[in-house]
């Protein structure tokens, strides 16, 4: 017998040990508010498989928002066994911001013949819409713009498994943080009419990019070039503005870090 406003513990009359790496979830069925006006307290039961002592017996919660009774045999409740959720292994991040006029920028930092020399040297130079050579002279773009606003995602791949990732693959490793690293530059070009983002590399829109197949860009809107394809020093950029000197890993070992440099150029100071 239950009084409105009571909590209990209802005696399910079950106990088991689970097998390792499960776990029981425990829920009411679709009748039971409707016959019995009683609500599981904490709104969903979890049982490890460590709860299987002598006295270990399952009880269901329950806060009664009437006058009620429950008869022994009720099935008020229901339960499925479930795969334990798989470890988690976290990544540190941390977030870099910089800024400096495009005066400085061109002086400093700008060298398009030496860099898209570089590039030229890539597999991938002329495989993507994103990476020379390009049907515009580079260095014709930061003219048009005043300032430079540098952006940075710095990933640390402190665990074992990040390690291994990023050693056997660090490209795939930072896919996920360079997509959510090229949202955050294109809210930040969306802030600023008139502005221009720079990603952190190639661009990623297409998982094959339409000039390999001697194709036009199919999402042209979407197109942005990175900071190094348009002659920037991102190396001397990350280690002056953002206190982040690029490192590289060995074949034994991936660097400390990554970093991952963007840019938002704008017209106003």
């Amino acid at each position: 017998q239950l009084h409105a406003g009571e909590f209990a513990l209802i005696p399910l009359g079950v106990s088991m040990q689970l097998p390792e790496g499960y776990e029981a979830r425990t829920a009411p069925r679709s009748s039971t508010f409707k016959r019995w006006g009683i609500l599981q307290a904490n709104s969903v039961g979890v049982i490890d498989n460590s709860y299987c002592g002598t006295n270990d017996e399952w009880k269901l919660p329950v806060y009664a928002t009437r006058d009620t009774t429950l008869e022994k045999g009720d099935r008020i409740c229901q339960f499925r066994i479930m795969k334990n959720q798989p470890p988690l292994v976290f990544t540190r991040v941390e977030h870099l911001t910089g800024a400096l006029p495009m005066s400085e920028m061109l002086e400093k930092y700008v060298d398009v013949e030496k860099f898209l020399g570089y590039c030229a040297a890539c597999p991938r130079c002329g495989q993507t819409w994103s990476c020379p050579p390009y049907d515009f002279d580079p260095a014709a773009v930061w003219p048009q713009y005043a300032a430079v606003t540098l952006y940075a995602v710095q990933v640390f791949p402190e665990s074992e498994e990040a390690k291994a990732a990023a050693l056997a693959d660090p490209e795939m490793f930072l896919r996920p943080y360079r997509r959510a690293f090229d949202a955050l530059l294109e809210e930040r070009e969306r802030e600023t009419c008139g502005s221009l983002r720079l990603d952190a590399g190639r661009c990623l829109v297409c998982e094959r990019c339409a000039r390999r197949d001697e194709e036009p860009c199919r999402f042209p809107e979407k197109l942005r070039y990175s900071l190094e394809s348009l002659g920037a020093n991102v190396g001397a950029l990350a280690a002056d503005k953002l206190g982040a000197p690029l490192q590289w890993g060995t074949k034994d070992a991936p660097p400390e870090y990554f970093v991952l440099v963007g840019a938002v150029l704008t017209k106003g100071e």
